[in-house]
């Protein structure tokens, strides 16, 4: 069990007791926990049980209060449950709704029982809901039993008064408690070590807080670097005493990770039984082992290092006279020495680190906990370049700084771990604050990680509340996986709508330069890359890359300000990739941060830049990550179709963007992007999505299609704006993507749940709508948006389209002391007064204008010459379109000429089921560029409601269509996609369909299918040259109709291919499916073979080999049974899993991943192994329910680790998870899983226990039982 430490200073006088505990008597039992939360006492209350007998009521009248913020920060609790209490007993802990309304939450951490002051066994926890489908939750935050959540969102379902949910513990039952934490390992000699090699003595205390003995059955094992080094034989544990073991190990220098492990059958919470510290050697080790390997060494004679040196040095001896306690001038200083070996910058960077102060509010001037958090980076930083200066030249000055800096970091942590919780709102003063609300958890557990890491050789009196390796790991889970205190989502997912790091998220300088740091050290000290490591991770830090503006950085001051600054950490983070990511990073550095596009964006200091950035990549012109310029990131629920990046001021760029994941922030900068998109051309700002609220005393509702190019339901309804609780409301997914030669195309799915009415400010749940919106960009030149919208539910549809430009109309009239932005509109050919008359126009038509002028300048350059783009609007079918304004910032938000208004359109539809196609061209008007002639053709076959445009200029004929699936002509076009588009040039020369089996042109028959696919694109280069892409799952067989060759030379993605036949005019060809590109040229190949029987591919035979045996089954009743009392009754298996003894819920056997030997699955690495049912047939089954019975005891608290799956394969198919063991099914005790089957009736299935330790870490636990398993109709 973790004992909670003191807390820091500044909260003496702060600690509450509700119920004062009785002086230990003979007899004594004492529930206690830290407790913090958000809540109203008129609305919910916290109820403590002993039985059913109630203990304590407690509520937010019970603490001081600041607004829902009782107590504001963490406070401790102990209830006497001496009256009630006895062994056997059960602990109730109940979260009561008084009323249905508020969303609340209430964090329990360090939960414990104490009996005589000795530790009791309670655990594992019961969850109940009372009803079982109440919206209120319950979360055991990591798996931890210790830290206790409660909480109320309306995202999470419907809540009535009276409902409650709660923890009941199990019986209480005495138990020895072993305990182990990182002060109870010691070294001798202690960290850090000078001389290398050297032999260091290990010991480890092990205690029991519990109040049984144990028997002779505890061993502590000795683990450096996750390799098992030794381990004690067994031995016995006192209750109240403790044991010290001592090990031997030779330190060869480098950092080794010194983990002990304490093992016994008898110990109440085995997962706690861990303690890591590291050998350290007495020199840097966070950003490099070796400084004549850094760049600034290794190129110190080339540009630009060259440079970076003078102008360090220069910076150097400018502070030596004052540094002050300034963080970023003391790293300068220290980072000279290194480069001059003067020992001069050596002793006033020292002199200066002795004089730091705690992060206490008064010490730093604008933001003074950021900033002491700032500048705690550089202090860390700058300790670990003395680190062999201090240690040999200054040596009782070494711990002084470490116990500053452990003191500074214990603060932070403090905050970040204990203070916040479910508002993301730092509970202490205004002055507590940062600029921008945003950036607090992810810049703190950036800096958490980088100064644990850099006092992992600290043993001083912070050394258990540190936990300098844990608290990193901990903030590294924070930002990338679930966040530590119960938020259902990782802390930089929080900070960023759209999933990833850029506009309009958490972009401020202070935080991309802590990320950056942050995640550099990471992966320096814990060989960790974040971006293999973390998918998110990968997401943010690779985003500037892709997600640039073309005018090569954020807007505010068009370019140059705000968000603009993040972009520079790439110096930082190149180092992170690899391969031809890494050269795409480069590039980036090389073409966009550079003179005139983003000069002022280079704030990553020259320190770091000198320290980390390695120039001797060289990048292509631009980098490849496909065949065009786009980009697609199912992570970040975005696609960037464009044709060009920032230093390419012509280029075409359409930004289409989901919505995956909460966002923290307020109504006022909470964004609802679902489905929307903005376009750039020949750069021009042509639709926005800068949609916001601040700049407006009343502000216009910015909300879904009110502010952003996607939909407008009923007049009034829009998407709700996002909240920081449960899951996205309507969620944007991209589904799909397809990037080629010739067209890119993406397509975001997006369901519709709740919507709120504008005009009343109140969400509410309606009936489920599902949008799909599809984007095609035919040879990188102009845009085709497919919409379709379909409901149980008439609604009156408006789809939106938002106008937008960079330039302020500074001639016109201010309206809530705004300027409109220039441009002209022109509905159905009416040029409309949208700003100077307030004009509004109804008119039913098809096309709509929008003319602006291009970007001007960035800031500080020399203006651009201006030139007049149209966007031309053309939208089938043919609607009632009106316009209206909103509000736009491009620019200063808090000047006029930043925050500008805006036109925009909507076009309605009614009903149930919606079409639209639309066509977005951009054309230059000063270049003279054609204009196309586009028109609404006809559409026939199908069952209404499906529509095509034609778009011609000159010979080029290019036809889109959008259907349901069914078989349709559009002009020369014959398709059965549902999305659909050809390009026409003397000849056909390319087509895509998008879920789609057939293709047709003029008349002749191009491809068949044997199944639709997510995209086909077909490319004709004449003589019977042609290409075709694919994109799908599972396999498919692929007819080119109307060849005229007889033989071919075919590649699969650049790779000879010989599996395809000709058949007549007929080349078919049937391949496995993923993303495949084949190039088809006539000529002779080396062999041509009838086309194979595609199989799947087959399930890895599992050792030992079963056959199958055929199971009779009844259509009703149990279908199935299997108790594992007559041999494997056709079950075959892999790994560690066998019959065993061992342990059983019925009769005498079961099945179990364990060894006999050892009574666990560590095998010295990582293990799995599959658990195979024989063929089970559901035809005729109604309503068939799996169930069997589990026993687990693993890893819980990582649900990457140990993984624990049910898998169904149908006829023979792929393996699909059914469901994952997870911490919230009970550990230690068999529970009956039922798993519903109706899915599969009718279908002939093997049904597969699936187990993986991933690592070799941890696997000294029991293992996975099953027994008893059945399959019921009903």
């Amino acid at each position: 069990m973790k004992k909670k430490i003191g807390y820091i200073s500044f909260l003496v006088g702060l600690f509450v007791i509700l119920s004062a505990a009785p002086a230990l008597a003979a007899e004594s039992w004492k529930l206690g926990f830290d407790i913090k939360a958000s809540w109203y006492p008129h609305l919910e209350r916290l109820d403590v049980y002993v039985d059913d007998t109630k203990v304590k009521q407690i509520d937010a009248n019970n603490f001081l209060r600041e607004g829902a913020n009782a107590p504001t920060i963490p406070q401790h609790i102990d209830i006497d449950l001496t009256s009630y209490a006895k062994l056997g007993s059960q602990i109730k802990i109940r979260f009561y709704k008084i009323a249905d309304t508020g969303n609340s939450w209430v964090l329990l951490d360090n939960v414990s029982i104490l009996h005589n002051g000795k530790y009791v066994r309670y655990t594992d926890w019961t969850e109940n809901k009372v009803p079982a489908d109440t919206g209120l939750t319950l979360i055991q935050v990591y798996g931890d039993e210790q830290r206790l959540v409660f909480r109320r969102s309306s995202a999470d379902g419907e809540v009535n008064a009276k409902d409650y949910v709660e923890f009941v513990s199990a019986p209480l039952t005495e138990s020895a408690e072993l305990d182990i934490k990182p002060s109870s390992i010691s070294f001798s000699p202690e960290t850090p070590i000078s001389t290398v090699p050297k032999s260091i003595t290990i010991s480890a205390e092990i205690k029991n807080i519990g109040g049984l003995n144990t028997g002779n059955t505890v061993k502590v094992e000795l683990w450096v670097n996750d390799v098992k080094k030794s381990e004690t034989p067994l031995f016995s544990v006192s209750s109240s005493s403790s044991q010290i073991k001592t090990f031997s190990y030779n330190y060869a220098g480098g950092l080794d990770k010194v983990e002990v492990r304490v093992i016994s059958s008898d110990d109440a919470r085995i997962n706690n039984n861990k303690a890591i510290r590291y050998l350290t050697p007495a020199k840097p080790y966070i950003l490099f082992k070796d400084f004549s390997a850094t760049p600034i060494s290794k190129y110190a004679a080339n540009e630009p290092y060259k440079s970076w040196k003078t102008q360090i040095l220069t910076n150097a001896k400018t502070y030596l006279s004052n540094p002050g306690i300034d963080g970023g001038k003391i790293r300068t200083i220290a980072f000279a020495y290194l480069l001059t070996n003067d020992k001069s910058y050596a002793d006033v960077a020292t002199n200066a680190l002795l004089n730091i102060n705690t992060c206490d509010g008064t010490s730093f001037a604008d933001h003074p906990y950021l900033d002491c958090e700032r500048s705690l980076n550089s202090y860390t930083q700058s300790f670990d370049f003395l680190r062999e200066y201090i240690y040999s030249s200054r040596n009782a000055d070494y711990p002084v700084i470490q116990e500053k800096l452990a003191s500074m970091a214990s603060d932070v942590k403090w905050r970040t771990f204990n203070n916040y919780a479910y508002d993301f709102i730092e509970t202490f003063p205004r002055k507590a604050m940062l600029g921008d609300t945003n950036n607090h958890l992810i810049s703190e557990n950036s800096v958490l990680i980088s100064v644990s890491s850099g006092l992992l050789d600290y043993h001083g009196d912070k050394i258990d509340y540190l936990d300098a390796p844990n608290t990193a790991w901990i903030s590294a889970r924070n930002l990338f996986e679930e966040s530590y205190v119960g938020s259902p989502l990782p802390v930089a997912r929080l900070v960023n709508g759209e999933g990833g790091y850029g506009i309009q998220g958490g972009y401020r300088f202070q935080n991309a330069g802590f990320l950056a740091d942050g995640m550099v050290i990471y992966n320096s000290v814990y060989g960790i890359s974040p971006v293999k490591k973390y998918p998110l991770a990968r997401g943010i830090l690779d985003m500037p890359v892709w997600h640039t503006i073309p005018v090569g950085c954020e807007p505010p001051e068009k370019g140059q300000a705000s968000g603009s600054s993040s972009w520079g950490e790439e110096y930082l983070l190149t180092g992170l990739f690899e391969g031809q990511d890494r050269i795409n990073h480069q590039w980036y550095i090389d073409n966009v941060l550079t003179e005139p596009y983003c000069s002022q964006a280079v704030t990553a200091d020259v320190v770091s830049r000198a320290l980390l950035y390695d120039n001797s990549y060289k990048a292509p012109l631009k980098p490849s990550w496909g065949p065009t310029d786009s980009y697609f990131s199912k992570e970040n629920a975005m696609a960037i179709l464009r044709n060009g990046y920032a230093p390419d001021f012509d280029a075409t760029y359409l930004r289409l963007i989901g919505h995956k994941d909460p966002v923290w922030g307020n109504a006022q900068t909470s964004h609802s992007y679902q489905g929307s998109y903005t376009m750039w051309s020949k750069n021009a700002y042509l639709i926005s999505e800068r949609g916001d609220e601040r700049g407006f005393s009343t502000w216009p509702p910015n909300r879904g299609g009110f502010g952003y190019s996607s939909f407008i339901f009923n007049d009034n309804l829009a998407f709700s704006t996002l909240e920081q609780f449960g899951t996205v409301k309507n969620p944007a997914i991209l589904e799909s993507f397809m990037s080629s030669s010739s067209i890119d195309a993406a397509n975001i799915k997006t369901r519709v749940s709740h919507l709120t009415d504008v005009s009343t400010d109140t969400g509410n749940n309606v009936p489920r709508i599902e949008w799909e919106r599809s984007v095609l960009f035919p040879s990188m030149e102009y845009y085709i948006i497919m919409d379709k919208l379909t409901s149980g539910t008439s609604y009156n549809f408006d789809m939106t389209v938002h106008y937008g430009g960079t330039e302020p109309d500074t001639s016109a009239a201010q309206y809530d002391s705004r300027y409109p932005v220039i441009g002209n509109l022109t509905i159905g050919g009416q040029k409309v007064g949208w700003w100077s008359t307030k004009e509004t126009v109804t008119k039913s038509t098809n096309s709509v204008r929008w003319s602006t002028k291009s970007l001007s300048a960035l800031k500080g350059k020399i203006p651009q010459p201006q030139h007049d783009v149209e966007l031309i609007t053309y939208i089938a079918p043919l609607t009632s379109i009106t316009n209206q304004r909103a509000a736009q910032q491009f620019g200063d938000y808090t000047k006029p000429s930043g925050y500008m208004w805006h036109p925009y359109i909507r076009s309605r539809q009614s009903g149930t089921t919606v079409k639209y196609l639309t066509v977005q061209y951009p054309r230059d008007m000063t270049a003279l560029e054609a204009e196309p002639a586009i028109k609404q053709v006809t559409v026939t076959g199908g069952s209404g409601n499906d529509y095509a445009l034609k778009i011609t200029r000159g010979k080029i004929i290019d036809i889109a269509s959008t259907g349901d699936g069914e078989l349709i002509t559009a002009e020369n076009m014959k398709t059965d996609a549902e999305g659909a588009f050809s390009r026409f040039d003397e000849s056909l020369k390319y087509f895509i369909m998008k879920n789609g089996s057939t293709f047709s042109y003029n008349g002749s028959d191009k491809v068949q299918l044997s199944k639709r696919l997510q995209y086909f694109v077909m490319n004709y280069y004449g003589n019977n040259n042609f290409s075709f892409k694919v994109k799908g799952s599972g396999s498919v067989d692929i007819l080119i109709k109307g060849i005229t060759s007889s033989n071919f030379t075919i590649k699969l993605d650049g790779l000879p291919f010989k599996n395809y036949s000709i058949i007549g005019k007929d080349l078919k060809v049937t391949t496995l499916l993923s993303i495949h590109e084949f190039e088809v040229t006539p000529g002779s190949s080396s062999k041509i073979t009838p086309t194979p029987t595609v199989t799947p591919l087959p399930t890895p035979a599992p050792t030992p080999p079963v056959t199958p045996t055929p199971v009779p089954l009844p259509t009703s009743g149990i279908v199935y049974s299997f108790d594992v009392e007559s041999g494997s009754g056709g079950w075959s298996s892999s790994g560690l899993w066998h019959i065993t003894s061992n342990r059983y819920n019925s009769s005498n056997h079961s099945l179990w991943y364990g060894k006999e030997s050892t009574k666990n699955y560590a095998t010295g690495g990582a293990n799995s192994g599959v658990l195979i049912s024989p063929y089970i047939s559901l035809v005729n089954i109604s309503k068939p329910i799996l169930s069997f019975m589990s026993w687990y005891q693993t890893e819980t608290y990582n649900l990457s680790h140990d993984k624990k799956f049910v898998q169904i394969s149908v006829n023979n198919g792929s393996w699909i998870n059914l469901k994952q063991i997870t911490y919230k099914d009970m550990a230690k005790a068999w529970v009956n899983q039922q798993i519903d089957l109706s899915t599969y009736v009718n279908k002939k299935v093997r049904i597969r226990f699936y187990f993986n330790t991933v690592d070799g870490n941890y696997n000294n636990y029991e293992g996975w039982y099953i027994d008893d398993i059945t399959i019921k109709g009903g």
